[in-house]
């Protein structure tokens, strides 16, 4: 299972989004790209140990995790 998240418009996005979900102790087994169109944010999909933890961790920091509707308006 994979969760998609928005990157923020900051630096190092990446970096923000990694960190937030090891400081929770969520590890991190793969990362993807998603396609994105150019009207939305750049965005990845994750591989973690603990989805349930990574999707409140990300809301918990203001991260918008992306949901299977909406990555129909990706393609």
């Amino acid at each position: 299972d994979l969760i998609g998240v928005e990157l923020p418009e900051t630096r190092q996005p990446l970096l923000q989004v990694c960190t937030a979900l090891l400081a929770a102790e969520v590890n991190i087994s793969q990362v993807y790209p998603l396609l994105t169109p150019p009207s939305r944010h750049p965005a990845v999909a994750l591989m973690v140990d603990n989805i349930e933890m990574a999707l409140e961790t990300l809301k918990s920091k203001g991260f918008h995790a992306i949901n299977e509707d909406e990555l129909k308006d990706y393609e």
